[in-house]
């Protein structure tokens, strides 16, 4: 793989993240501990969830990792299933624990990671016909394009918004739904009178709880907007529309 630009370096996953393969029985584990498995995270967004290992239940042993780690889904690659851990916990061993060499890295190589450019390097190289994954020794040979000291920070932060922005939005339309449901039920009146069950009253609460628009979403929209700002002077922002310009040649996740 390429360089971005003549300022990038290209380095060997090798040379930017350790693999954490400790091992830990569930059983031995308290009931609290936060697991991931490999369908607990979404494909190509890096947005992912936990869930108690009393919520589970779970025979063989797991990989530990910790806040920061990033989570690598080696089981069908192909589905770019990459993400930064944000708590201490036990994960599927689909999914292989990366632990970046230096501070500041987790996001943008997470991003870069599940990015379709690397994911193509990566697919040739997996085995297993009915099990398709790939082996730790190859993903590590893989190379990716490393931007200079000067740019590492701010990049990582970008990528860090993008995730932050993504889990808003998903939050946010998950709300709207909710809302739909409930107004539906009181937009489109059934055939054959009223439902007693379906009254306003009945509604009032889910729609209460909602919070749709709340002034935090506002503020996290700001926030994002004004960050990137801050980081990237260059970029295009528009009042009217949520497109935003790309900044030289930095590497992109399309969707």
């Amino acid at each position: 793989m390429r360089a971005a630009n003549q300022h990038w370096s290209v380095q060997r996953l090798s040379e930017l993240v350790r693999p954490v393969r400790q091992t830990a029985q569930p059983a031995d584990l308290p009931p609290e501990t936060r697991y991931v498995g490999l369908k607990h995270v979404e494909s190509k967004t890096g947005l992912h969830e936990t869930v108690p290992l009393s919520d589970v239940d779970l025979r063989s042993g797991k990989f530990r990792f910790r806040d920061g780690d990033i989570l690598f889904g080696k089981l069908r690659p192909n589905l770019r299933k990459v993400a930064v851990a944000q708590c201490t916990g036990v994960c599927s061993m689909d999914l292989l624990p990366l632990r970046p060499l230096h501070a500041g890295m987790s996001h943008l190589l997470a991003y870069q990671l599940r990015s379709r450019e690397f994911m193509a390097d990566v697919v040739r190289l997996v085995g297993g016909q009915n099990l398709p994954r790939v082996g730790l020794k190859d993903l590590l040979s893989r190379s990716i394009p490393v931007p200079p000291p000067a740019e590492l920070v701010a990049l990582n932060d970008l990528a860090t918004l993008l995730t932050e922005a993504q889990r808003t939005a998903r939050e946010l339309n998950d709300r709207i739904g909710q809302l739909q449901d409930a107004a539906t039920a009181m937009l489109v009146p059934r055939i054959g009178g009223d439902d007693p069950n379906l009254s306003n009253s009945a509604l009032e609460g889910p729609i209460d709880e909602l919070n749709v628009g709340t002034p935090d979403t506002v503020i996290s929209s700001l926030h994002f907007e004004n960050r990137t700002r801050s980081l990237f002077p260059g970029l295009q922002h528009s009042d009217q529309s949520a497109e935003v310009g790309r900044m030289g040649d930095t590497p992109r996740d399309p969707p």
